[in-house]
Formats: structure tokens, sequence, C-alpha cells
């Protein structure tokens, strides 16, 4: 009995322990089948993971092969471009040996190409300023020559009027001893009827009528001869042209003898410019030469004045414009003041006075018209238009050579030579395009009278001359429109001329013969013009 209840309750601590084994094991075969699902899911993750890289596999294995195809192209060209390598190694081999034996006579050849190469392009710059040169001094040889033909022309009429006066002198002249011979006959006659003069009263009335008809004659011979000297002295005053406008004298600024140090810090400057190239009289190279300076400037009030080289003559290029116009835009004032109007106030012109019509059409032919030098007008088509007026502004705005050239064949130099006579402009006796700073400087000092008279012409010449271009010379270094110039470039020429409008208003002239300017050029006349500046804030 006891042996039985002994193996019920071993039955029991097993049927426990089964069912808790069992409780065990299905826990685990849970668990065990999650993680089987699990897995699973990784397993179909990796496998597609594992087609994709399969699928790239096999791409990189396809351009794996295209690489290694083009590797063996490759190797074959490098095979080959090595052998060729070593074929030109031999012939460079070759040909050292060949120069090394001929290197006593190529060093001596070599040398001289490359001094020839060297002396040609030195040759190549030099007949480019010629060039520049020839174009320069072909443009003053025109403007000479219309001058001269414009000169023979006047002389030619006025020697024709002198002519024609002198002739109609002669005539009455001869009249007049006729006229003489006859009243001495008359007088002898009466002498002698005096004796007969019961007999003669006729005779004398007769003579008496003979001697009221000489009177008459000798009146009207006195008319013509009067008549003659008029003619005579207005050929005369042709052949030296009065002055178009009269102009106030202006007391002439004196240099101090003694010099401040601004002053003379200035002067230092200017004698110690930086030097520029040129050619060598022989013209085979470039070397570096002290330039021409000249430099002026004096007060509006004619106080005081600073000058050097300031009497030196120069190739003035486009500085003579603004002086020009200056006196041609007086001339039309002039013409402006006397004019004939209609009932509207317009002008009416004659045909003489067409010149004077600035809003009448101009057309560029330039077949016939001058080209070359500065300006915009030579870069237009043919038939640009525009009106005489937009000529001036062309000239003083852009310095526009052929604008300025139809301008001057228009008007003339009458108007311009009565100034230059008036003013002493001493470089003119060179010709037309010369002037010293010193003659800048009077012009300059001209057309600022001229815009003190405040009138519609000067005013439109001022404005222009203010916005004139290049004002990197001068203008740049004052206050915006503070300063009215004119510029002058050309083969050694680099000038400009300004009238500048400060506390104590002055004129400024730097006249160099640097060619066309420069970086050399415009940072000495920065200098200058801050020194001038200082000269004056010194006072």
């Amino acid at each position: 009995m006891n042996r039985i209840k002994g193996r019920e309750w071993i039955l029991a601590v097993l049927c426990v322990l089964l069912t808790a084994a069992t409780v065990i094991l299905t826990v685990q075969c849970v668990r065990a089948a999650k993680e089987l699902r699990e897995a699973m899911q990784v397993r179909d993750r990796l496998s597609a993971s594992a087609d994709t890289l399969r699928g790239e596999l096999d791409t990189l294995n396809g351009e794996l092969d295209r690489l290694e195809s083009e590797r063996a192209r490759s190797e074959e060209d490098l095979t080959e471009k090595t052998a060729k390598i070593e074929s030109l190694e031999e012939l460079i081999s070759g040909l050292n040996d060949e120069r090394n034996s001929l290197n006593g006579e190529n060093g001596e050849l070599a040398a001289q190409l490359e001094e020839a190469n060297r002396v040609a392009d030195l040759l190549r710059e030099d007949v480019e300023g010629l060039s520049r040169r020839i174009d320069a001094k072909r443009e003053a040889a025109s403007v000479l020559r219309e001058r001269s033909r414009q000169l023979t022309e006047a002389v030619e009429s006025l020697e024709g009027e002198l002519s024609d006066a002198n002739d109609a002198l002669d005539d009455k002249q001869s009249e007049l001893t006729d006229a003489k011979k006859k009243l001495m006959k008359t007088q002898s006659e009466l002498k002698v009827a005096q004796s007969e003069r019961n007999d003669a009263m006729s005779e004398l009335e007769d003579a008496k009528d003979e001697l009221d008809s000489t009177k008459s004659e000798l009146k009207d011979t006195k008319e013509a001869l009067d008549a003659s000297e008029k003619a005579r002295k207005s050929a005369e005053e042709k052949l030296v042209p009065a002055v178009t406008a009269k102009i106030a004298p202006v007391q002439a600024p004196q240099q101090s003898a003694e010099l401040n140090d601004a002053e003379k810090t200035l002067l230092n400057t200017l004698a110690n410019a930086p030097y520029r190239w040129d050619w060598t009289e022989n013209k085979t190279k470039l070397v570096s030469v002290k330039p021409i300076i000249a430099y002026y400037t004096a007060a509006i009030d004619g106080s005081e004045e600073l000058a050097y080289n300031a009497d030196t003559v120069l190739y003035c290029a486009s500085l003579i414009k603004a002086p020009y116009i200056l006196t041609v835009l007086r001339e039309i004032e002039n013409f402006e003041k006397t004019a004939q109007r209609d009932a509207d106030g317009k002008i009416v012109y004659r045909s003489w006075e067409k010149k004077y019509d600035l809003d009448e059409e101009w057309v560029y032919d330039p077949a016939t018209m001058k080209t070359g030098g500065s300006g915009e007008i030579q870069n237009k088509a043919k038939g640009f238009r525009l009106t005489w007026r937009e000529l001036f502004e062309y000239t003083l705005l852009y310095s526009d050579n052929i604008a300025f050239s139809q301008i001057y064949n228009r008007f003339g130099f009458t108007s311009f030579n009565s100034l230059v006579w008036q003013l002493g402009i001493e470089g003119q006796k060179s010709g037309f395009m010369y002037l010293t700073a010193r003659d800048a400087g009077k012009f300059a000092m001209e057309i600022r009278r001229y815009f003190e008279t405040a009138t519609d012409y000067a005013n439109w010449m001022k404005d222009l001359m203010i916005r004139s271009l290049y004002g990197e010379m001068i203008a740049v270094y004052y206050p915006a429109g503070t300063v009215a110039h004119k510029y002058g470039w050309d083969v050694n020429a680099f000038h400009d001329m300004a009238i500048v409008e400060a506390e104590k208003p002055y004129v400024l002239v730097i006249m160099t013969d640097y060619e066309d300017g420069g970086n050399a050029a415009f940072a000495f006349f920065g200098t200058v013009v801050e020194q001038t500046k200082a000269v004056y804030a010194s006072k």
C-alpha cells in the first residue's frame, strides 16, 4: 500500500514535471516560431537585396569586361606609341647630334634672327607712330591749305575792289584836270572880254553858264573822290579785320618773385616729371627720354600766376577747338543782334547769312568729308544727319574732327584771327595748331569772361565744356560741375586746359609731349592738380 502510494506520488510528480516541461516547450515553440517568421522575413529581404546586388554585379562585370577590353587596346596603343617614342628618341638623338655639330653657325644665325625680329618689331611700331604723325600733319596741312585758299580769295577780291577804286580815282582826277583847264581858259577869256565888255556881254553870260557847269562837275568829282576814299578805307579794314566783340582790358597776372613751399613743391614736381619713351636718332630702338612739360595757372581776378615752360610752343591738338568755337559764337551773337526779322520775330536769312542758321540740317558724306582722328561721326554711315547746332556739340563734347572741319570751312578765320591778334597769342605764329601754355591760359581766361555774360550761347558753351569727355586729366579731381575744360590728345600731345570754379576761381593748363597719355601721364596730371589746389589753398 505504501509502495502504491509512493508510485502515485512519483507519477504525480512526473505529471507535474511533464506539464511544466510541456508549458516550457510550448513557450519555446511559440518563441521559435516567431523567430522563424522574423528570420524568414529577413531572408526574404536579404534575398531581394541579393537579387539587386546580383543585378549590379552583372552590370559591374559587364563594365569590367568593357574596361578590360579598353585596357587591352590601351596596352596595345601604349606598346605602339612606346615604339614610336623610342623611334623619335633615336631621331631626336640624331638631330641633337646634328644640331650640336651646327651650333657654331646656328648660334650666330639665331642671334641675328632674334635681333632682326626685334628691329622689325621696333620698325613696325615706328611706322605706326609715323602714320599717326603723318595723319596729324595732314590735318594741320589741310587746315592751312583751306586757310590759305580763303585768304587768297579775300585778297583777290580786295585787290579787284582796290583796282576798280583806283581806276575810278584816275578817271575823276582826269576830269578834274580837264575842269581846271577849262576854268583857266575861261578866266583868260574873261580878261580879254573885260576890254570889250559891251560887245562880249553875251560871251560873259555863256562863260558864267560854263563856269556853273564846271562847278557842278567839280562837286560831282569831289563826291566821287569821297566815295573812292571810303571804298579804299573799307578795303583796308577788310584786309585787317575788326574785332567782333570788344574785350575789356585785363591786368596781366604777376608771378611772385618769392615762392612759398606749395609753389616750390609744384615746380619741383614739374621739373621731375616721369620720363617717356621715344626712338633713337637712327630709329632702331626705344629709349627713355625727359618729356616736355608746360604749365600755366592764373587767378581769374588777375592777382597771381604760376608758370613753368609756359612760353614753349607746342602742337596743341584739339585745345584749339574751344577758342575757335568761342569766336564763332560771338560772331553769331553779333549777327543776331542786328539781323532782319519777320512779324513773328524769326530771323530772315539772306543768302550770304545762311551760315548763321544753326538749325539748318547737315548730311554726312564720308567720300568728300574729312575722316580720321578723334570723334564719333566718322563711325556713322553715309547720310547721317545733324543740325549745325549739333555739330557744335559734337566738337566740344567729343572733340569730333569732322564736325570741327565743317564749322571752320563754313565760318572761316576772320573772327578767330582778330582774337589772336588782340590777345597776343604767340604760338599762332607757328601755325593754326600751335599754342604755348600761356596762350591756352589767355584763351581760357577769355572763355571765362564770355561765360560771365550769361547769354544763351555762353551758357550753352559752358555746359558743353563741363560735360566734355576725358575729364580724368583735370576735372575728375574737383567736385562735379565745377570744371569746364577742353582736352587735346594726339601723337606727342597730351594736354588739358580748364576753368576751375573754386573759392578763388582760376585757369589751369597742362601741356606735355607724352605719347597719347598712359598710366604715368595720368598719375602725373593727378599729382600736379592736387599740388595746384594746395598752391591756391596756401594763399
